[in-house]
């Protein structure tokens, strides 16, 4: 086999193997088109003409067919709604769930401060001599109520006769 013989042979094969994906590429938009017809009538003859006036040459360029194929993958997805809907239901269920966890959360720590705050009266109630234990200091503080009381009662004798006098109106 000579170099020409074998560089031809080559190209043969990369020009076979070039026009096989286009034709590819040509079959699965055919392919998605017909899926589209199936859920919109008015997309699939806008994109059908479009496909046709546009894409189904032969001699297309493979990048083309390619941006022109993504364009009919985007538009199945936007025709099919299930896949949102699912995906809004999976979004709604996260939520409630992370909602409801902090709920139960609040409300167990709002149940263990009740609780405690129920055992605190109960040993308030139990132990009155605690309260008896401190009486030194409740006399230190009852002397200067004391002092200040005297020096309010003047004040209050005062106010006392005006008082009676609009009482007696």
């Amino acid at each position: 086999m000579s170099l020409d013989e074998f560089l031809k042979e080559k190209q043969a094969l990369e020009d076979a193997k070039e026009a096989s994906k286009k034709k590819d590429f040509h079959d699965k938009c055919v392919h998605i088109l017909g899926q589209i017809k199936e859920k919109s009538e008015e997309k699939y003859h806008e994109l059908s003409q479009l496909f046709h006036s546009r894409f189904s040459s032969p001699n297309i360029q493979r990048k083309v067919i390619m941006g022109f194929y993504a364009q009919l993958v985007g538009e199945m997805k936007a025709l099919d709604p299930t896949p949102v809907i699912t995906q809004t239901a999976a979004k709604i269920k996260k939520e409630v769930k992370t909602t409801m966890a902090a709920t139960k959360q609040k409300a167990k720590a709002l149940v263990k401060k009740v609780e405690h705050a129920k055992k605190e009266t109960k040993t308030d109630k139990k132990a009155p001599a605690a309260k008896k234990a401190t009486p030194k200091k409740a006399v230190k503080k009852a002397a200067p109520k004391k002092a200040a009381a005297k020096k309010a009662a003047p004040a209050a004798k005062k106010k006392a006769p005006a008082k009676a006098a609009k009482k007696k109106k």
